[in-house]
């Protein structure tokens, strides 16, 4: 499995890989947050800020499954850091910094 965090809406993409087995395989995802989805690749949304561990379980045509679970940490919709400083020469060697963030 593999994901991918739009940092604008918090929502996660995750992608299925399966292999091996006998096709056709049935996905069960589990978010971690009570949600659950059944779709090979589907997107979920999380509450800001928050780290969770999704698990997926791929199952092939003969009942033989394989579960991953991985740890996504979901941050989006943050101002940007402002790390601005206002700065005076008060002499020849020495100059004053006036933080402005």
């Amino acid at each position: 499995m593999s994901w991918y965090v739009d940092t604008t809406d918090c929502s996660v993409s995750f992608v299925s890989t399966a292999f091996g087995g006998t096709p056709p395989y049935t996905y069960y995802w589990n978010f971690g947050d009570g949600n659950v989805s059944t779709s090979p690749n589907p997107v979920h949304t999380y509450p800001n800020n928050s780290t969770w561990t999704p698990c997926l379980t791929i199952t092939d045509s003969q009942g033989c499954d394989t579960m991953i679970c991985d740890v996504v940490y979901v941050a989006c919709n943050q101002s940007p850091c402002d790390a601005s400083f206002q700065y005076t020469y008060t002499s020849c060697n020495e100059v004053l910094f006036v933080p402005t963030s």
